[in-house]
């Protein structure tokens, strides 16, 4: 509210003249006010009851008398309205104008965060996920009616929690306020009649102050009936907030049906035919309220269409705008959108090193499109502007061939003597517009309320899409070519042991000190107990990075500004080391004369681990043979040749808005770095490593994962103290996925522990060229997953037992990966007989165990280990989202194993356990592996459930939170949907073995697995 497109130019001091004379209009001429409305309904507008309060106050204002001008807002007031069902009122009044001619304009809210964010966020619930649409029992009359509505009322709260289901409240939506008499004295009849009067009171902690009401409460406005009857009199006496605290039915008509808050209210019957899509999504909303732990909203609608329904809260879901002229909304959005590109196009923030041809076509049809739409909406053309974008278009396509690449990288970098220093702090680049925008419009304090007065300086915070950026990021961690100024870099050694851990360390005598001053800066680490030590906060450890084949290709810059950057003044120089081969030393000496490399003592041939197995031996410890020099590091980093560019994922909109990624450009990666070191429990955890970015880290809800993923690759931060307690090393002879490997090693043994940060995400390239090609060569050829692709020589028995363990069940994720569902499938025979718990393992065994992972993680057991290959699958009906039903992926690619688990249970569950009725929409199947620890409660599950366990393991048992349960559990963390819940609480409940059997239950409520 209140920026420059919404102000009204006329609307200063001598527009208003005389008229602005409010009690409190002396403060308008001192600065700005604020007016909030917490919901922007039809009190703010035109000749309305708030309308004449601002201008009693503020003095007269015509935006809210004159019809012609509303929407325009006085320069020196901001008018702020919050609402969840914008209409063309609240839209010209709040929102932002965009005037894209005289005749045509879009308006669009100051900021969204709609309905549809809200539900998935877990804010408020979707109250159309039990929605139900019936009619009324045609016999019987209202007697009738009644009694089937206080049935269905009992029937919903006798499957609440104990804590919620004597306070469960139900609304009854009348279409007049004669049915609300109707209503409330057939429903006390009834109730009292049939004795469930006390039952209706049995949550409230006091005694009801209106008996003969039993409950049923009637809301409406002004007086009904010959009788004159008021809403106050046929509620017993009570005033308005009293009958709402005291009511379990509450008989509404035009009342109560917007802006009631009681997070009790559960379940509501409507019995009219609801105006407009804005009507529809503001009475049902009462249900929204997240309530006591359980709670749902269950809605019966006697009158209206659900398609009707479900469109009202369709249009709600997403950002709401406003055209003035209706027939071309669509085609306004849209030019609005190019708009945005032609923004990026034109302000150019950052400059590239090269254009692709399909990048600059795309900047030519983003050119037309503009043209294009402007004509559709009938704009007037604007010459000047064409031959503005034609010629930014140009510049755009030849920038890159103009220059030579080399060349210009260097000087649109700053880059001298091999090293990038910036010539100013880089931006705050924002990988979204949108939120950048929205950051732009961010209003600091002035300097009376504690701020200085300034506003923030635009060029400090852009938005920039991931392509430009890392193109940039690039061209500075490129190599610049031979430098012919080179100086000869001394050699120096170091060894640890026998000729296999030999190495020869090489390069400038500043760089070689650097890391041994390292290592003298961290002894006293190994000095101190373990329950002292503390992880360096200020400076990145070691940095180690392997390659092979890359010496023109690869990203070794790391000293580029938005890498690790020029060290401070006094800040010590991290040290960067190049892993390399003895054979290519020299090539990657030309081409980076002042790197610091650590050469192999052999070539690690196609095995990738024997690198990082050398690293992790030398830095552990080992002496330099020249001078007699001890190094031993703590904690070092493993990384890839090929990263790009960090990212921190945050909220720039606070708690409510969406995630997002910003781009760190001014020595990110030490930023993201130290944010692991500074991690309370780093001084515990053997690996530690971060989120890649494939598109979906905006998603991921959790900053730090303990033991729940193993996905660490191309960089990790080992701790070579915790890793030589757990005696857990990199596998020599591995060809791929040694990090994995390590992880698996580590979780295995007892006390290992991985962190994983994903309020950081990394971007990384990929190359066919170089690194493991010979590998990757072999894995394209082979359809089916082999030994010898993973291991050098194809040996799985010259492993150590904790690398056997390893690559096995990496080998059997490799072949799973490469798969066909429906060819294991076929596989499945149902046999005619009896189907024993025996064979249901052993076909699981054949089918699951070959299939992609379904969740790729484990959580770490007490007193074992977490099984890599362990799996959950989840067969039958889910709800991926709020109010959508389907079919599981699984039960789609396994119809004849779900046929076998199916006829399994009815089995065992019809005629072993002896119930009358079998119905589920979930079978929960555990494969190999115990899923222990957390309680939790599952959203996708879309109702009652079956679990079973099947595989090589002691036993596993399920624990189901109730009633008449003597087993305690304790909560260790957040559990979805049940908010009241805290760590640390104490929880009641039964637990059942699952091991070969199924056992029924309901996934939605809090449940774990245990050993």
């Amino acid at each position: 509210a209140g920026d420059q497109a919404r102000e009204d130019p006329t609307s200063g001091d001598q527009a208003f003249g005389d008229q602005a004379h409010g009690m409190l209009a002396p403060i308008l001429a001192r600065g700005r006010v604020g007016i909030i409305c917490e919901e922007a309904h039809r009190s703010h507008f035109l000749g309305s009851r708030t309308g004449s309060v601002v201008n009693r106050v503020f003095g007269k204002h015509c935006f809210f008398e004159d019809a012609s001008r509303a929407g325009l807002q006085p320069k020196n007031i901001s008018y702020i309205g919050f609402t969840a069902t914008p209409d063309a009122r609240a839209l010209r009044l709040f929102g932002t104008r965009c005037e894209f001619d005289s005749a045509l304009s879009l308006w669009k809210p100051v900021h969204s965060y709609h309905v549809g964010e809200a539900e998935a966020d877990g804010v408020v619930l979707d109250v159309l996920a039990d929605y139900e649409r019936r009619e009324w029992p045609k016999e019987g009359g209202e007697r009738a009616r009644a009694a089937w509505l206080v049935a269905h009322f009992q029937e919903r709260c006798a499957g609440f929690p104990p804590q919620l289901r004597g306070r469960a409240a139900a609304m009854v939506v009348c279409p007049s306020r004669a049915h609300v008499m109707q209503w409330v004295t057939v429903l006390r009849e009834y109730v009292d009649d049939t004795g469930w009067a006390p039952h209706m009171m049995a949550g409230r902690p006091d005694a009801p102050r209106a008996p003969a009401c039993h409950g049923v409460f009637g809301f409406f406005s002004g007086n009904v009936g010959d009788e004159n009857e008021s809403e106050e009199r046929l509620n017993g006496g009570l005033w308005l907030t009293d009958a709402c605290a005291e009511a379990r039915i509450l008989v509404v008509c035009r009342k109560l049906e917007t802006g009631y808050d009681n997070p009790d209210l559960c379940v509501m019957y409507v019995d009219r035919k609801l105006d407009g899509a804005k009507s529809i999504v503001q009475v049902l909303s009462r249900l929204n309220r997240r309530g006591l732990s359980g709670k749902r909203a269950f809605v019966v609608d006697f009158h209206n269409e659900p398609e009707r329904v479900a469109a009202a809260f369709g249009g709600f879901r997403e950002e709401v705008t406003l055209c003035s002229d209706p027939a071309k909304a669509a085609l306004t959005a849209r030019f609005e959108g190019v708009l945005d590109r032609l923004g990026a196009l034109l302000e150019r923030n950052a400059k590239v090193t090269e254009i692709s041809a399909q990048e600059a076509k795309q900047a030519k049809q983003c050119a037309r499109d503009y043209v294009e739409l402007r004509e559709a909406l009938g704009l007037p053309q604007l010459k000047d502007a064409r031959d503005y974008v034609d010629a930014a278009v140009q510049a755009l396509a030849s920038e890159a061939a103009a220059v030579d690449a080399t060349a210009q990288a260097a000087s649109a970098l700053g880059l001298t003597d091999g090293r990038s220093r910036p010539a100013q702090q880089g931006p705050w680049a924002f990988v979204e517009q949108q939120v950048a925008k929205r950051q732009l419009l961010k209003i600091k304090p002035s300097a009376r309320y504690g701020g200085d007065g300034q506003k923030p300086a635009p060029s400090r915070l852009t938005w920039q899409p991931c392509e430009v950026l890392e193109r940039q990021f690039r061209g500075s961690m490129a190599s610049l070519g031979t430098r012919s100024d080179a100086a000869a870099a001394p050699a120096g050694g170091a060894g640890g042991g026998g000729a296999e851990t030999q190495a020869t360390l090489c390069g400038t005598a500043d760089d070689i000190q650097a890391l041994f001053n390292a290592s003298a800066r961290h002894e006293s680490y190994f000095t101190r107990p373990a329950e002292e030590r503390r992880a360096d906060t200020a400076t990145p450890y070691p940095i180690f990075m392997c390659t092979k084949g890359r010496w023109d290709s690869g990203l070794l810059g790391w000293r580029a500004s938005h890498c690790l950057g020029s060290p401070a003044a006094g800040e010590p120089l991290v040290p960067v080391v190049v892993v390399v081969e003895p054979q290519e030393e020299s090539k990657y000496r030309v081409v980076w004369p002042d790197a610091l490399l650590l050469v192999l003592p052999r070539p690690a041939e196609t095995a990738i681990g024997f690198a990082r197995w050398v690293v992790q031996k030398v830095c552990t410890s080992s002496r330099d043979k020249v001078n007699g020099r001890t190094l031993r590091l703590p904690f070092v980093w493993m990384v890839d040749d090929l990263l790009v560019a960090f990212y921190k994922l945050e909220r720039p909109l606070g708690r409510g808005g969406c995630k997002v990624m910003r781009a760190l450009t001014d020595r990110g990666f030490r930023e993201a770095f130290l944010a692991v070191q500074r991690h309370p429990d780093i001084c515990g955890i053997a690996i530690a490593g971060f989120l890649r970015d494939r598109g979906l880290s905006k998603l991921v809800k959790m900053d730090w994962v303990v033991d729940g993923s193993m996905a660490l690759q191309k960089v990790a931060l080992l701790n070579l103290v915790r890793l030589k307690e757990l005696g857990a090393e990199y596998c020599t002879r591995l060809r791929k996925s040694e990090d994995l490997a390590l992880c698996f090693d580590v979780s295995q043994r007892q006390g290992g522990h991985i962190l994983k940060a994903q309020c950081y995400c990394y971007r990384a390239l990929h190359m066919d060229a170089g690194g493991a090609a010979e590998v990757r060569t072999e894995c394209r050829r082979n359809e089916f997953a082999t030994i010898s692709e993973l291991v050098q020589g194809g040996n799985l028995d010259a492993l150590p037992p904790g690398h056997r363990n390893a690559a096995m069940a990496l080998l059997a994720w490799l072949r799973a990966s490469r798969s066909s569902n429906a060819a294991l499938d076929t596989h499945v025979v149902l046999p005619d007989g009896a189907v024993s718990a025996e064979f249901v393992g052993a076909t699981l065994a054949d089918t699951l165990l070959q299939l992609p992972w379904l969740e790729n993680q484990a959580e770490g057991r007490p007193g074992g280990a977490a099984q890599l290959a362990g799996r959950r699958w989840c067969l039958g009906l889910i709800s991926p989202r709020p109010g959508q039903l389907t079919i599981s992926k699984a039960t789609r690619a396994l119809p004849n194993t779900t046929r076998l688990l199916t006829r399994f249970a009815e089995q065992q569950l019809l005629a072993e356990d002896g119930l009358q009725d079998f119905r589920y929409t979930t079978m929960q199947i555990h494969v190999d592996a115990g899923e222990v620890g957390k309680v939790r409660a599952s959203e996708v599950c879309a109702g009652p459930a079956c679990a079973a366990a099947f595989g090589d393991f002691g036993a596993l048992e399920l624990w189901t939170m109730g009633d008449g349960g003597e087993v305690p559990m304790h909560v260790a963390g957040p559990v979805r949907g049940f908010p009241d819940l805290r760590p640390g609480d104490r929880l009641m409940g039964t637990r059942r073995d699952i091991k070969g059997r199924l056992v029924q239950f309901d996934p939605r409520r809090p449940h774990c697995w245990l050993p």
